[in-house]
């Protein structure tokens, strides 16, 4: 089982739902040394290695390894898993997967903050809808990456 930091829309648990299929208890927690930025032409942010900087987002606990193959599928390739130190309920550590957008598509990155509450209102119908067709497509065998 896994513990997974998610600082975009996965931190809301109906996009996690909606991907995994499942649901899974969930902490709010910070990442140090990283920045979140839009990405151009998204509406999900990205993340990359920034001293002096944090993110906030949601950890999820018990992540199970058929949930972590949907959510790497979903993750896709702009993305590389790794497992980083994130605290929560204070000063305490754990270790969890934080999908960091790779160094060679860094250049997506506009330097803008994303805002959850914006995404919310503007996006997250269409996006939830989405979600439940990659969902469903993976699950038939469809899914291509």
């Amino acid at each position: 089982m896994n513990t997974v930091f998610t600082y975009g829309t996965l931190q809301l648990q109906e996009v996690m739902q909606a991907v995994t299929g499942r649901a899974f208890d969930s902490d709010p927690a910070t990442l140090h040394g990283f920045a979140r930025s839009c990405i151009r032409n998204e509406v999900f942010p990205g993340i990359f290695p920034q001293p002096g900087h944090q993110v906030c987002g949601t950890i999820y606990h018990e992540v199970d390894p058929p949930a972590m193959v949907l959510l790497d599928a979903f993750e896709d390739v702009l993305y590389e898993r790794k497992s980083l130190p994130v605290y929560w309920q204070g000063n305490n550590t754990v270790q969890a997967e934080v999908y960091v957008v790779s160094a060679s598509y860094r250049h997506l990155l506009t330097g803008r903050d994303w805002e959850l509450t914006r995404f919310r209102e503007m996006h997250l119908a269409a996006y939830l809808r989405s979600c439940k067709r990659f969902y469903q497509s993976f699950n038939k065998g469809h899914w291509s990456g």
